[in-house]
């Protein structure tokens, strides 16, 4: 699982270009000369995402290797976080929360900004690293990646109990032969020794 980007866009409106406020971008695991390319990117599909959402609205769409989270605010603060398809959709949206809410505290009069800015918000860098990996993060996420475990366990015990009892069929049937072996035996050395 991966969390590429974090960024933050000033909506406005269906039919006009966002604006970029701040980021937040790992692109660590690229090769270095496509870096800028992938960031890039990156923006150019959060832009229209956002640009292509209604307002107070929660959703996420899915580009090539790319899965963006989009959330617009009732103040037209929109965020958008980029993973990957494995990436869980609620933590997404607990970190798109969490950047507006950082938006917010930092009291920047976000009307005033008309084009892209790269706003000065640390937390959207804390959260990127934070939550690369999501299941040290998020107790949902943990519980059920410990359920998953859980199951693989005892799946393979009760393949392995099933196989203990096929192996005690086969067994109890043995016995059972050696019982009726067992019986003619007993029947035939009478018959032998009644005729001494």
């Amino acid at each position: 699982m991966r969390l590429f980007s974090i960024m933050l866009f000033k909506w406005q409106g269906e039919q006009n270009e966002s604006v970029k406020l701040a980021e937040a971008v790992d692109v660590s695991n690229t090769v270095w000369f496509k870096r800028s390319t992938v960031k890039d990117v990156l923006t150019f599909v959060s832009r229209n995402v956002v640009s292509r959402s209604h307002a107070l609205e929660r959703s996420s769409v899915f580009h090539q290797e790319y899965m963006a989270h989009v959330c617009v605010a009732a103040d037209k603060l929109a965020c958008v976080v980029i993973t990957d398809a494995e990436y869980p959709c609620r933590v997404a949206f607990d970190i798109a929360r969490q950047a507006i809410d950082a938006l917010h505290a930092t009291q920047i009069d976000i009307q005033a900004v008309v084009k892209d800015a790269a706003l000065a918000v640390p937390v959207l860098d804390t959260l990127l690293q934070r939550y690369q990996k999501p299941a040290e993060v998020d107790k949902l996420v943990k519980i059920r990646a410990d359920l998953d475990a859980t199951q693989d366990i005892m799946r393979k015990n009760l393949d392995d109990l099933l196989a203990c009892g096929e192996r005690l069929d086969d067994i109890v049937a043995k016995s059972n032969d050696l019982r009726d072996h067992s019986k003619t035996f007993v029947i035939n050395s009478k018959k032998l020794n009644s005729c001494c």
